[in-house]
């Protein structure tokens, strides 16, 4: 394995980490846009803070099993607060955004 992949996943794992911290949410954040993946033709629509999920599909793909490209936009989305979550607030779920972080964002 790779170092630059090494970093970069653990700087995806330390994004979700602090953004779950955060909003004191522990959970899925779901992509409007899927990612797609050119390795396994998948398209992940999904992250928690250990794997990736493609899409309509149960089972997780591990970080360590998506290429490069696919990893950096996913470390965008991530950082760029381009995600929403589903959380349970007075017994209702709710589809909750984060304030994007346009500075960053391409």
């Amino acid at each position: 394995m790779s170092f630059i992949k090494r970093h970069l996943i653990k700087n995806i794992e330390k994004q979700i980490d602090d953004k779950q911290n955060s909003v004191n949410f522990i959970g899925f954040f779901y992509f409007d846009e899927k990612v797609k993946s050119k390795k396994g033709n998948w398209e992940i629509n999904r992250v928690n803070n250990k794997n990736a999920y493609p899409y309509e599909k149960v089972y997780p793909l591990t970080f360590w099993s998506l290429d490069g490209n696919t990893l950096m936009k996913i470390y965008h989305k991530i950082k760029n607060n381009e995600f929403y979550f589903y959380k349970k607030i007075n017994g209702k779920d709710h589809k909750i955004r984060l304030k994007r972080n346009e500075r960053n964002s391409r």
